[in-house]
């Protein structure tokens, strides 16, 4: 009986702890302790290794290629978001008129913009994991393959924004 008590227990605790939100070592080290290059390989997914890395100290970073790569897909995403944004408001201002003759015209050019926003970042990332699959690297070299495509992938998609943006 007492085991069962022990794993009810693990349960209760674990869904507890889930509810909560996840919880890694970078949320409780203490104010003063940065995260290090290996922390910051365990943090979560792309966008939580990205800004981990983006924190470290410069000369610490540049010891580590991998680091290097995450720092600048952090940089390249916070400039892809600003030309997203500015886009959107640069055609919002540009077809304001429209809302006489069609209402829902801005409506739907947002709608489909941020559809189509999200799902360029899905195929993005999915492409760009297969990448070092489909050429047989293991699992251990994947992952620098991994982001150094996901950064070409969206500084490409930078520049095909910014060519959005000359229209404005």
């Amino acid at each position: 009986m007492l085991g069962l008590e022990k794993m009810m227990g693990s349960v209760l605790l674990a869904g507890a702890l889930a509810s909560c939100g996840t919880v890694r070592a970078m949320d409780v080290a203490p104010a003063d302790r940065m995260p290090d290059d290996a922390a910051c390989r365990t943090a979560g997914f792309y966008a939580e290794r990205e800004a981990c890395h983006s924190k470290l100290d410069a000369r610490l970073c540049a010891s580590s290629r991998l680091c290097s790569t995450y720092r600048a897909m952090h940089e390249a995403e916070r400039r892809l978001a600003a030309l997203e944004s500015r886009l959107l408001d640069n055609a919002s201002a540009a077809y304001a008129s429209y809302r006489a003759s069609d209402p829902d015209y801005l409506v739907d050019l947002e709608r489909a913009f941020l559809q189509g926003r999200d799902a360029w970042r899905a195929y993005r990332d999915r492409h760009c994991e297969s990448v070092p699959l489909l050429q047989g690297m293991s699992r251990a070299e994947a992952e620098g393959l991994t982001e150094a495509c996901r950064l070409e992938v969206t500084q490409a998609r930078v520049k095909e924004i910014e060519a959005l943006l000359e229209a404005f």
